[in-house]
């Protein structure tokens, strides 16, 4: 996700914005997800990235949604799509404000058609938030939507194939989206790349070392796209750490794992630590992960945090 943070880091002498970053400065951030059986939260806990203690609630979504797609502009986490209790899909995106310690997501537009558990990517300087295939992987469609205003998200090209549960991630100029799994449950290895500039359909730019669904957004360091964790199709509960490299031919290798399998989760990123948090099995998790992305060896012990409220299916952001 190349040179953009979580924030806005000041403003040149001409009034425009200075540097735009993506990576969290200060706290993590997890929505949604649910339990056993068709339900659905509506919970946004918080974390300091600057110390390993407990995530608390800050808010609400509304409606209740889990398998909703996270991005972030910089000033406000967004959760679009996903599904209400009983796994009816929903269109809406929501956004709640990074400001305060305190705040519940209100309504800002719609995407153009459902979708649910799919890759997201932001596009920080552009404006736009991405929401990459989804819906039980059944869907090809990239969906752009406006950061600034309460519109109606558009088509903006394909991926190579459908899929779902596929991990998003961006750099300066670009999106991404790595591995998920298609409508029969097989998994597939492909990392797909589109331009922000041209908005066009995703290319095939490498393969990860494992392909998995069971995952709800990747995350990433300056150069490097990661997908934590996850479920394969041909060998159950999995708890590697994928990491590749941003560029047009992605090269992707096995540097590490999570301290205990994981499916289901979601993950986010501060400037030097990669997150996964929440999923299952044996029953639905409250457990942070982290994992460093100076390291050579990138593996993710259990933090002793945990979220305010375990749970499965869940996405999130950082600020």
């Amino acid at each position: 996700m190349a040179n953009f943070y979580g924030s806005y880091v000041g403003y040149g002498s001409g009034g425009g914005k200075g540097t735009e970053l993506y990576q969290g400065e200060f706290f993590g951030y997890a929505h949604g997800g649910h339990q056993a059986g068709p339900t659905a939260f509506d919970r946004i806990d918080r974390w300091s990235y600057a110390a390993d203690t407990p995530a608390t609630d800050v808010g609400n979504l509304s409606p209740s949604s889990m398998g909703a797609c996270g991005t972030t502009d910089g000033l406000s986490g967004f959760a679009a799509g996903g599904s209400t209790a009983g796994y009816s899909q929903i269109t809406n995106i929501q956004r709640y404000s990074y400001a305060t310690a305190t705040t519940d997501a209100v309504g800002h537009g719609n995407l153009r058609v459902v979708s649910s558990t799919a890759g997201g990517a932001s596009n920080i300087p552009g404006g736009y938030g991405y929401i990459q295939a989804g819906s039980s992987a059944t869907r090809l469609e990239k969906q752009k939507f406006s950061f600034a205003a309460n519109t109606t998200a558009t088509d903006a090209g394909d991926i190579t194939s459908a899929r779902q549960s596929n991990a998003g991630a961006q750099d300066a100029t670009h999106g991404y989206s790595a591995s998920g799994q298609n409508a029969a449950g097989a998994d597939l290895t492909t990392i797909d790349r589109f331009a922000f500039a041209s908005d066009g359909n995703s290319v095939g730019c490498g393969d990860v070392f494992k392909g998995r669904g069971g995952t709800d957004n990747g995350c990433c360091s300056l150069e490097h796209g990661y997908k934590a964790g996850g479920y394969s199709s041909a060998s159950g509960y999995t708890n590697v750490i994928d990491k590749y490299t941003f560029a047009s031919t992605c090269v992707s290798s096995d540097v590490g794992d999570m301290a205990s399998t994981n499916q289901g989760n979601s993950a986010n990123c501060s400037t030097t630590y990669g997150y996964a948090f929440g999923g299952q099995p044996p029953a639905t998790l409250d457990t942070i992960w982290k994992w460093s992305f100076a390291s050579g060896t990138q593996n993710a012990p259990d933090t002793g945090a945990n979220l305010s409220l375990s749970r499965v299916y869940l996405s999130g952001n950082q600020h």
